[in-house]
């Protein structure tokens, strides 16, 4: 989206689309020409882990591993905002959306250390018996 009065250029996070395991078909998709207004909540870009360094091409469609702004801009000739969009509930112009941020949750972490923890003190306990055993022998 372009601001007006500005040539700025924000991405939008229109939601979630439905992804049909197939990644050479495009959904098709509305884009609207006209001027609207949209509500959104600002998010600052986060750079993600990348699974190893990939080659970005420059034929549409380009797949990416991590949101860059800066390539998207070189790539694209547009002058990004250093922000996002997460498009609003409200907004009839975007598709599924549920921006709540994962928190996790501690229970996991304390399944997970206990686990380990019991893992230990039995091998510990077998660790002593054996090592008992084999000094009566």
């Amino acid at each position: 989206f372009v601001i007006d009065n500005s040539n700025k250029v924000i991405l939008i996070n229109r939601g979630f689309m439905p992804w049909r395991g197939q990644r050479d078909k495009l959904a098709d998709i509305e884009v609207l020409t006209n001027n609207i207004q949209i509500k959104i909540q600002i998010s600052l870009p986060v750079k993600r882990m990348e699974l190893g360094k990939s080659e970005i091409g420059t034929e549409f469609p380009i797949l990416l591993q991590s949101l860059d702004l800066a390539d998207m801009g070189s790539l694209s000739g547009l002058d990004f905002a250093p922000v996002l969009g997460l498009l609003s509930l409200e907004s009839d112009h975007g598709f599924v959306r549920e921006w709540k941020p994962y928190t996790g949750s501690i229970g996991k972490h304390i399944g997970y250390a206990m686990q380990w923890f019991l893992m230990a003190l039995v091998l510990s306990g077998i660790g002593i018996r054996l090592g008992l055993k084999h000094r009566k022998n």
